[in-house]
């Protein structure tokens, strides 16, 4: 029995359809910042520039992270719906944001602070 599916094995193999190489290799194009990788970064905002829309955030490790605001972040303070000129330095924050490459700087999607 198993000689004569070892033997049929390969055979059946032939059966299957091949799909051009052509088809295989053509894939859907990505954006490149849907395929960053998302972080949540908590610390205590030290520094905000209101012009560029940026902020530090002093992570709880004690690193300084520079974070940029988009038209696209969504930002609250206390639990409620806020603009990024709500939000003030020594304020606790949660921000989930994905990093820019070749920059230390990530872009913030999502802030949400307590004062």
């Amino acid at each position: 029995m198993i000689r004569l599916l070892s033997f049929l094995i390969p055979f059946s193999l032939l059966a299957l359809p091949l799909a051009p190489v052509a088809e295989a290799s053509v894939a859907a194009p990505v954006s490149a910042q849907a395929a960053l990788p998302k972080t949540v970064l908590r610390g205590v905002i030290v520094k905000i520039d209101a012009t560029k829309q940026t902020f530090v955030l002093k992570t709880q490790s004690g690193h300084a992270v520079l974070l940029k605001a988009t038209d696209k972040t969504r930002i609250s303070v206390d639990g409620q719906p806020a603009n990024f000129d709500d939000l003030a330095l020594g304020m606790k924050a949660r921000v989930r944001a994905k990093k820019v490459p070749g920059k230390k700087l990530f872009v913030a999607l999502r802030i949400r602070a307590k004062s």
